[in-house]
């Protein structure tokens, strides 16, 4: 069983929703003003503490609460809805961006985030398995030097894709490093956290993270849908062991 506010802005939009707790007594729920984290799910989250991450701040505006429980499959509504303002705390110094626009830069970072998060979820687990094919070809029999070629692309491939995401973790002693998707994409998210809303840089560097993410997130898709399985089944074909990401040994 789950008890939860729901959370929707003034177009009747659904934009959080924060749990509470199911026991007996008097509980008190928080909403920290944030949309809610859209960035990849890779493990279940322990208690009340989401380690989801948290979500971009909600603009000033009107929100509705609206209290929730759900048994079993079944959700009902607990109470009425109450209405929410949410107010600046003070006025930028100088005039910036309209909040129309600061919303809709926030949209594109809550999606770049989402994809963001994916793409680097595929990629250490793609980095995971070729960890377990390098044993597989270990323990291969005959001749396995055509799989030794594979691997060893399929390893520089995954290495230069590392490079244009994270950069390279030997500059990071140097003082000065190269701008990466990661680098990119987690200035254009500061803009999120200032009264001022996004400007000409924040703009820009969240274009350039894009347009790399794009690249990066097709040969992610090449090597996880056709490359890497096309490995692992010549392993298995050679008599090698079978290794998780294809399907299981028929015969």
């Amino acid at each position: 069983p789950a008890v939860y506010i729901e959370i929707t802005d003034s177009q009747q939009q659904v934009i959080n929703r924060v749990a509470g707790d199911t026991k007996k007594g008097l509980h008190r729920i928080t909403w920290d003003m944030t949309f809610a984290p859209q960035s990849a799910v890779v493990k279940v989250s322990k208690g009340e503490e989401d380690e989801h991450g948290n979500g971009f701040m909600a603009p000033p505006g009107t929100y509705t609460a609206t209290l929730y429980q759900r048994v079993g499959s079944q959700i009902s509504q607990l109470a009425a809805p109450v209405a929410i303002t949410l107010e600046a705390i003070y006025e930028p110094a100088i005039e910036g961006p309209s909040s129309a626009q600061t919303v809709a830069f926030t949209e594109r970072l809550i999606a770049a985030d989402r994809r963001l998060s994916s793409v680097e979820a595929v990629f250490k687990d793609l980095s995971n398995t070729l960890k377990l094919v390098r044993e597989a070809i270990n323990h291969t029999p005959g001749d396995i030097a055509k799989l030794e070629q594979q691997y060893a692309a399929i390893a520089d491939e995954l290495n230069a894709i590392s490079t244009e995401m994270f950069g390279l973790q030997s500059r990071d002693r140097m003082g000065i490093k190269p701008a990466n998707i990661v680098s990119r994409l987690r200035y254009a998210m500061s803009a999120s956290w200032s009264s001022y809303g996004p400007t000409t840089q924040h703009k820009e560097q969240l274009g350039y993270a894009l347009n790399a993410l794009d690249s990066a997130s097709s040969r992610i898709q090449t090597l996880q849908g056709s490359v890497l399985p096309e490995l692992q089944n010549k392993i298995v074909d050679a008599g090698g062991p079978w290794t998780p990401g294809i399907k299981v040994i028929a015969q």
